[in-house]
């Protein structure tokens, strides 16, 4: 450019070059004067004669370069080569590097991953590598070099409220037809229970629906949300009085349940139950089995307006987070089951009458002493023994308040060391001293029996008893005689009748004493060398079931609120 053609003499014309597709211009060859000859692609020649110029051109070498999806770019000697349909032109004899992206996003959410690169031409290309640098030549007109990429999209995955649920796996890149399995998890937090509610999906292939582990196909980018939402556990507790009388009101209602099975709801100590009567929290008492792992725990719970004859009450167990315990108010337990004594005990929120002999003085609100030949001790618990063989003046705690046996049953946890003849008592009695009648557990050779003074009968208890073991022992009278229990299993009965007598009646005014006579020494323990002693860990009266029977107790299943 221009062509040929006459110019004036001494102009100045400009010369420049256009390459066919497939050639290089290599330089100007001119003759002439004025001539230029040299590397320059324009130039400018003055026309002081005729001139010839030639352009000279190489031809190039053509490859094809190409990758399995379209779009995805080819660099040669780190500039993005232009042309669209992979054909590339390079100068022979000059070294070239051909490379490729690891990775190539064209589309939101989608991405091509490099994996491998081939020629068919016999070029050296090191394995996985995503470039390839060679010196061409005429041999490789026309090769072919090909990339080949995997195509991958994008999985995002969340949780409506990560302190609540969790997902798996995490956010990332799948390759197309990849089968992954989603799981949402609640978290676990002292604080709050939370449950899984739904996946929300986004995407073809994706997922909503309840279930919180399933498994989804990715072949176009997909989004997961999970929500989660917190709940309250708890049961419906059934409680059936099939007699045909009320109960009293207020009621002590024994409720036991195997806390094993609701562990996961459950703190260590069983600290976080909690019982209601509609909207209204119910006075609670954990004694014993009072753990997570235990397979039989027993609760008190004081039922206001007690359940009419022939009826059925429900309430609810709710379980409140892993982190509360016992407030020692509406909810408690045994006093020697907290690591401070009585820290949570609220015995006397929930029974009629009750002492845990907390600290280390006796409660004059509630008892009187007459130790006589006798010691007290009071120290997270009461111990009377006897300081003299023999007495003829045994030791006694007696309640101040009188109470009527045949609506109240007296229970304590205690033992009594000694396992001879009617030597250490507890029990109903006609006064303060210890006077008739009596209605008492005692001991009698090796066995703890019931006792009553009408009549002087006995039935065994315990046979063979632990006497350094701590029982739950229960007292009450009826029409005819006494009964008791030990650890709330059978029920035995002294009748106290005898037809040659005057009919058995029951005094419905009866102090509540502790008795020790000095008979025997204790042999060995802490208590060597004093005689006969007792002790009480916790004591109460709670309102006797009508005709004796317990209502039955029905837990129901698990919900959430």
């Amino acid at each position: 450019i221009p062509g040929n053609g006459y110019y004036y003499a001494g102009s100045k014309v400009a010369i420049s070059e256009k390459p066919n597709v497939g050639y290089a211009f290599s330089g100007w060859y001119g003759f002439g004067n004025g001539n230029y000859t040299g590397p320059n692609k324009t130039a400018l020649i003055e026309m002081n004669s005729n001139i010839t110029e030639y352009a000279k051109y190489v031809k190039l070498v053509k490859i094809y370069v190409n990758a399995t999806y379209n779009g995805i770019p080819v660099y040669v000697n780190s500039a993005l080569n232009a042309t669209t349909n992979g054909t590339v032109y390079l100068m022979p004899g000059v070294k070239y590097t051909l490379s490729f992206p690891m990775y190539a996003s064209l589309n939101s959410g989608t991405r091509y991953v490099f994996e491998r690169m081939s020629d068919d031409c016999g070029i050296s290309i090191s394995p996985n590598s995503n470039s390839t640098t060679f010196v061409p030549s005429y041999a490789n007109y026309n090769c072919k070099f090909i990339a080949n990429y995997v195509e991958q999209y994008y999985l995002s995955m969340s949780s409506n409220n990560v302190s609540m649920g969790t997902v798996s796996p995490s956010s990332g890149w799948y390759d197309k037809g990849d089968s992954i399995e989603i799981i949402a998890t609640p978290k676990p937090s002292s604080y709050f229970f939370s449950s899984f509610l739904y996946w929300k999906g986004g995407g073809v292939g994706s997922y909503s629906g309840t279930n919180n582990q399933t498994t989804i196909t990715i072949n176009n980018p997909i989004s997961e949300e999970a929500y989660f939402k917190k709940f309250v556990p708890f049961l419906f507790i059934t409680i059936f009085n099939n007699e045909p009388v009320a109960t009293p009101a207020p009621f002590q209602q024994m409720i036991t349940f195997n806390p094993s099975l609701y562990s996961k709801y459950e703190n260590s100590n069983l600290g976080n139950i909690r019982f209601y009567q509609g909207s209204t929290e119910l006075y609670s008492w954990c004694e014993s089995g009072c753990s997570n792992s235990s397979s039989n725990a027993i609760f008190w719970i004081k039922l206001p307006n007690g359940i009419n004859a022939n009826s059925k009450v429900i309430i609810n167990m709710t379980f409140k987070p892993l982190a509360t315990n016992y407030d020692g108010v509406y909810a408690g337990e045994a006093p020697q089951l907290s690591s401070t004594y009585a820290e949570y005990d609220n015995g006397a929120k929930v029974f009629n009458f009750y002492d845990n002999f907390a600290g280390t003085g006796l409660n004059t609100s509630k008892w009187i002493a007459n130790l006589n030949d006798g010691t007290l001790i009071i120290n997270n618990g009461l111990t009377l023994y006897m300081l003299v063989l023999w007495s003829s003046y045994p030791a006694y705690v007696s309640s101040v308040q009188t109470f009527d046996p045949q609506k109240e049953i007296l229970d304590f946890y205690g033992y009594f060391y000694n396992y001879s003849y009617y030597v250490d008592r507890i029990g109903y009695f006609g006064s303060q001293s210890g006077g008739v009648p009596q209605y008492e557990i005692t001991t009698y050779y090796y066995n703890y029996v019931l006792y009553e003074s009408y009549m002087g009968y006995t039935e065994t208890l315990m046979r063979g008893g632990s006497f350094s073991t701590c029982n739950v022992f229960s007292l009450w009278s009826g029409t005819r005689g006494i009964y008791g229990q030990v650890n709330y299993g059978s029920v035995y009965n002294v009748t106290g009748y005898n037809p040659y007598l005057p009919p058995f009646i029951p005094s419905t005014s009866q102090y509540i004493v502790i008795l020790a006579y000095g008979s025997y020494i204790a042999t060995h323990g802490s208590y060597y060398p004093y005689y006969d002693p007792v002790y009480v860990q916790w004591i109460r009266t709670r309102t006797l079931p009508p005709n004796g029977v317990m209502p039955i107790v029905s837990l129901g299943k698990i919900q959430k609120s």
